[in-house]
């Protein structure tokens, strides 16, 4: 049995592959994208016993394929939820509610005042139609349902790979739109700044979610940039040299360039029919005559769990390879023309 059990959001990011080996002690399945900049994650559940939190409650029924669900209003819902928490179907009247574990210095709870021997949960509420009607912060002893499903490492990792947050690297050349051939091309792309902090650009990043006395930390580590400098699917050029974010351009760099520096020398004019490589994000231009050649960063990133009560036992989900590519800039490169 698959089921979709949660979206891992990349602001700004684009899934170009990714696998998950299978592993018996944890959920198993693949990545696929399923959306534009988001990650669709899907869980294969083993026949028996292989749902997330182990067993099922007394207000909990098994499906065909061993997941524990709740019945609200005639319809089926998953008892857990890694992304909306806990299924309160204690009742039919009124709305059907998931309760999710904040923690405590999650923004959500910003004005919040703590209560006494209670935790905060997010409250997000659907309809009998399944329409979304609002969602609120409830403060309680435990969410209704708790003890259906409980959560595993292995959910509690998806919580944190769903936290990690990807920038869409946003590159530039010098020069600028148009080169000549055997001219270098230097290459680079935004970090460090407010708008593409390094954590989301070059890495690494960490998150960590504390559930019920399970803690797991997902880390991304960027492993690659490959910078792709062909055009079409049936032609790329990639810089072998480079392996990095580059370096900005600055005057007589060309003469002498820094560690890190990624350049680029033309060997041949660009293609006036030139078109946008099929294999990246569309851009945000309309191909010109004679700007053939598309640029392209491409990010791959590795991310890997730990389970923090046994940091020295296996992963509680297996590493993900992720690349996120930049859109294409166009680049023009002419011959150089000498008069006599």
């Amino acid at each position: 049995m698959r089921r979709h059990l949660g979206l891992l959001a990349l602001l700004t990011g684009l899934l170009a592959g990714a696998t998950i080996p299978a592993r018996a002690a944890a959920p198993t399945g693949g990545i696929n994208q399923c959306l534009v900049l988001a990650i669709c994650v899907e869980l294969s559940q083993s026949g028996s016993g292989g749902s997330p939190g182990g067993g099922q409650g007394n207000t909990g029924s098994s499906s065909g394929g061993g997941e524990p669900v709740c019945s609200w209003k005639g319809v089926q819902k998953p008892c857990w939820d890694p992304d909306l928490g806990w299924f309160d179907n204690s009742s039919d009247s009124g709305q059907g509610c998931y309760f999710k574990a904040l923690d405590p210095s999650d923004p959500a709870l910003k004005g919040q005042t703590p209560q006494p021997g209670k935790s905060p949960y997010l409250q997000s509420c659907w309809d009998a139609n399944g329409n979304p009607t609002y969602s609120t912060i409830s403060w309680l002893a435990q969410a209704p349902n708790a003890g259906t499903p409980a959560p595993t490492p292995g959910t509690v990792a998806q919580m944190a790979i769903a936290q990690l947050q990807f920038i869409r690297p946003v590159i530039h050349t010098a020069p600028t739109g148009k080169s000549l051939v055997t001219v270098p091309v230097f290459l680079w792309y935004d970090h460090g700044t407010a708008a593409a902090p390094d954590d989301q650009t070059i890495g690494p990043q960490s998150q960590t979610v504390n559930l019920n006395g399970i803690s797991v930390t997902a880390t991304a580590t960027l492993t690659k940039v490959a910078w792709d400098m062909g055009y079409q699917a049936n032609r790329k050029e990639v810089v072998a040299d480079c392996n990095g974010p580059g370096v900005p351009y600055a005057d007589g760099m060309e003469n002498n360039p820094p560690a890190g520096a990624c350049y680029w020398r033309f060997g041949s004019l660009s293609p006036a029919n030139g078109a946008p490589p099929t294999g990246a994000p569309a851009p945000t231009a309309a191909p010109s005559p004679g700007g053939g050649y598309w640029p392209v960063a491409t990010e791959t990133w590795t991310v890997t769990t730990v389970d923090n009560n046994n940091p020295n036992g296996p992963a509680p989900w297996d590493p993900l390879t992720l690349e996120v590519s930049s859109l294409p800039v166009q680049l023009q490169v002419n011959q150089l023309q000498v008069l006599n």
